[in-house]
């Protein structure tokens, strides 16, 4: 008989997203391949020590995540060896960043100030102060959070925090229209990172699974206006999509060997 880990990590999260994790895996490792049925209800309660609840809400994240269906007398069948992408967010410029984020919703869960050195990246100036906003990002096509956002915006503009997720609009876009300061630049950065086990948790995601971190920083002029963390649950989810144009082909052909 197999039992749960009993691991420190482990112990923080509900037994059905332990079996839900187990169960993923071992499909993704190919024990259960696609096509085939998964044991009974029964001889997973069994094998894992657990009750018939734990087992099916475990099941019903599969499910939810594409990587099974259940059919009635028939048993829960492997549909996919992977989680399966549930949307899908296109940018082509800034103005579809704002785009994206009307097409989605913002649950602010915490809002506190912070020191510049809390700031991602070190690149907030020394002394400043800066609001520390912490959401999920939500879609009416996904029953589960498509991200969890972490928001450091310059305390100067700190004013717009009571429209943050209730106007439909990004942050940056709340301080141009509020304070009239145009954001003039953004930089983003992509990375596959580790998701801390709180997030996980939020997020209703195994902590195995991938997970897409975005960081953008928004800039009028040279200050340094708002930071934004964006962690995905990669492929469970969330896919990004970019398309880029050349403008000038000799141009852009020699800034890109350089």
């Amino acid at each position: 008989m197999t039992t749960l880990s009993a691991g420190e990590s482990k112990a923080r999260q509900a037994r059905y997203l332990e079996l839900a994790e187990i169960l993923s895996r071992e499909i993704a490792e190919g024990r259960f391949e696609v096509g085939s049925l998964l044991p009974t209800e029964l001889e997973l309660c069994e094998r894992f020590s657990v009750s018939r609840y734990t087992v099916r809400e475990a099941l019903r994240r599969l499910f939810e995540a594409g990587m099974v269906r259940r059919r009635p007398g028939v048993g829960t069948r492997v549909e996919a060896r992977m989680p399966r992408t549930r949307y899908v967010e296109t940018i082509s410029s800034m103005s579809d960043l704002g785009h994206s984020a009307a097409e989605t919703s913002l649950r602010v869960r915490s809002t506190r100030e912070v020191a510049a050195d809390t700031v991602p990246g070190g690149v907030a100036p020394r002394g400043s102060r800066w609001l520390r906003v912490d959401a999920l990002r939500e879609s009416a096509t996904s029953e589960l959070p498509i991200g969890h956002v972490r928001i450091y915006l310059h305390a100067d503009y700190a004013g717009v925090q009571a429209h943050i997720g209730v106007d439909g609009l990004p942050v940056y876009a709340l301080v141009e229209r509020q304070f009239g300061l145009p954001i003039t630049g953004v930089e983003q950065e992509f990375a596959a990172a580790p998701v801390a086990p709180a997030i996980a948790r939020l997020l209703k995601m195994p902590q195995h699974w991938p997970a897409l971190t975005i960081t953008r920083r928004y800039y009028s002029g040279d200050k340094l206006i708002e930071v934004a963390v964006n962690t995905h649950p990669g492929i469970d989810r969330y896919r990004y999509a970019m398309s880029l144009k050349l403008e000038g082909r000799h141009e852009a052909i020699a800034e890109l060997r350089i």
